[in-house]
């Protein structure tokens, strides 16, 4: 029996020179992912008319349809400290920016910019979309001497969302981005250039593995949960030639930060009541692979939320809430990689 076509796929993100416009990605543009999902929104509808056979139906194609894609992976180290993961082009497409110290590490803080924190007026006029970072997203199947191809440009993402399990780091991101209307039976791409290096997927228990509010004896964590609250939007419009014209990144619930600590110990209640009664503080998460590693940053932390533990060995959820600083308005989390 003669085996079937391979449902192996590989994805280009590609920088756009014109945010836009498509980029002719390639394979040093290659991806390491868990998955891609390429769904269109919208599309060809029916218009009923009024005509002399009642049962006539005229169909209408409607091009007003935008583009969503759906990413997960796991961080990939890199070939050097100081020299940003190759799926940072995904987070500075969400609105992240990105400080790099050479030699040393960089550092992530998404962008004041466009956001605008409670009680600070918003700055007159906005940033212009068409001048911000976007990706063109190319999911491209190798079925054999052709390769066909679902594609979209000036993608921009939310998140990204991170969670951490026993030696996992997964990261979700959903961006929305345009139509590109390409030839979908192309010559494959050939060669890929991906990470090589081990994935960065165990906590760093060499240091402080977690410190909540300045403190990290006696927690156990067994998972967190890690979503800044900043999505893609799309913009309809009238004049766009499929009806939406860029997305810009939008901020729609407070960053949030869960975790699930370990509850055997009764010491742990007096941790709890101390963060209780906090104003605020900071959250730290640091993740390891060799000499390379990882750390999420959440600042001016506040608990909000404290369910009954749960499960056996029971298990208690911690929901925190970051701070916003009141001067610069700035979001304040940070993710570093060294």
């Amino acid at each position: 029996m003669a085996a079937g076509p391979s449902q192996e796929y590989a994805v280009l993100c590609g920088v756009e020179a014109t945010p836009g416009t498509a980029e002719s990605a390639d394979g040093a543009d290659a991806m390491a992912l868990i998955s891609c999902d390429i769904t269109p929104v919208g599309g060809p509808r029916d218009a009923q008319v009024i005509t002399p056979n009642a049962s006539f139906r005229e169909a209408v194609s409607s091009a007003q349809q935008h583009m969503r894609v759906d990413l997960s992976y796991e961080l990939n180290a890199h070939a050097s400290a100081g020299v940003g993961p190759k799926v940072d082009r995904l987070w500075v497409a969400g609105g992240w920016v990105a400080t790099v110290v050479g030699g040393t590490s960089v550092t992530y803080a998404p962008d004041p910019t466009p956001l605008v924190a409670p009680g600070l007026a918003p700055t007159y006029p906005p940033p212009d979309p068409n001048t911000r970072y976007a990706l063109t997203v190319r999911k491209e199947y190798q079925p054999g001497g052709q390769s066909n191809f679902e594609e979209a440009r000036g993608v921009r993402f939310g998140g990204p969302t991170i969670e951490g399990t026993a030696n996992t780091l997964i990261f979700k991101q959903t961006g929305l981005g345009l139509w590109s209307d390409v030839d979908r039976n192309v010559t494959p791409t050939g060669s890929l250039t991906l990470p090589t290096t081990a994935l960065i997927d165990k906590m760093d228990y060499a240091g402080t593995p977690l410190a909540i509010f300045g403190g990290s004896a006696g927690f156990v964590l067994r998972s967190f949960l890690f979503d800044p609250g900043m999505e893609a939007i799309v913009r309809p419009s009238l004049s766009a030639e499929n009806g939406y014209e860029l997305g810009v990144i939008q901020r729609v619930r407070p960053m949030r930060l869960e975790l699930g600590l370990e509850d055997i110990d009764e010491g742990i209640w007096g941790k709890v009541a101390a963060w209780l009664a906090a104003t605020s503080g900071d959250v730290e998460l640091a993740y390891l692979t060799g000499a390379l590693g990882f750390k999420l940053t959440v600042r001016n932390a506040v608990v909000r939320d404290l369910p009954p533990s749960r499960g056996y060995p029971l298990e208690k959820r911690v929901s925190l809430t970051a701070g916003w600083d009141g001067s610069s308005g700035d979001l304040e989390a940070s993710i570093l990689v060294n």
